[in-house]
């Protein structure tokens, strides 16, 4: 009995060293990893554009739309291109602070980009809104992905541009379903007559269906 007693206490003295030298290590461990920039300096926030680290790139982006000359827009464009998808939000929010002079570029960005960046460029579009933005999302309502057409018909609704109606009534027969549904909205949205009639089209016998 007493062996076994004394056996219990040792199996129990070694589960509380284990623990405690578990927990002293875990207290002891930095809270950020060794690829963690978070904290780290960025003295030149161009070069830190191309860091390899996604934090360093977004914060680059952060320093750099303090300012909002044309130079810092053209060198933020490219990173709408970016293979990280944080970096492409910082992107999109701090490229729309440029307001319209950005039009022309992203609208070269939505023939020449790849879909993930269009994607990112209709929300941008979006983000700028007012009629400067509608030409390049009404050509994206063209785009042979719903990613890109789906935002592209619910950016027209919010901005309301009745210059939209036309393009937006040609996609009501969209082949995709979710497509439809964002145009069906945003001609809600809109509310021209021309937009509700096309909501609501006449049958064969006169009355609206």
């Amino acid at each position: 009995m007493l062996r076994f007693l004394m056996r219990g206490a040792i199996y129990i003295v070694f589960a509380v060293v284990v623990v405690v030298g578990w927990l002293m290590k875990r207290r002891a461990k930095p809270t950020s990893t060794p690829n963690d920039h978070s904290n780290e300096a960025i003295e030149n926030p161009l070069e830190a554009l191309h860091h390899p680290n996604w934090q360093m790139r977004v914060r680059a982006i952060a320093l750099l739309s303090q300012n909002t000359d044309s130079d810092t827009l053209m060198q933020l464009m490219p990173m709408l291109r970016d293979s990280d998808s944080d970096v492409r939000d910082a992107a999109v929010e701090a490229i729309s602070h440029f307001g319209e002079a950005t039009i022309q570029p992203l609208q070269r960005l939505l023939s020449e980009g790849w879909l993930d960046t269009r994607e990112a460029v209709v929300r941008t579009l979006a983000l700028i809104g007012g009629a400067a933005a509608v030409p390049p999302l009404v050509q994206a309502l063209d785009d042979e992905s719903a990613w890109v057409r789906v935002p592209a018909a619910r950016a027209l609704g919010q901005i309301g541009s009745t210059a939209a109606v036309p393009a937006l009534v040609q996609h009501l027969s969209d082949p995709h379903e979710d497509v439809q549904a964002a145009v069906r909205h945003a001609l809600k949205q809109i509310a021209t007559p021309e937009a509700l009639a096309a909501l609501h089209p006449p049958s064969e016998n006169g009355y609206h269906k």
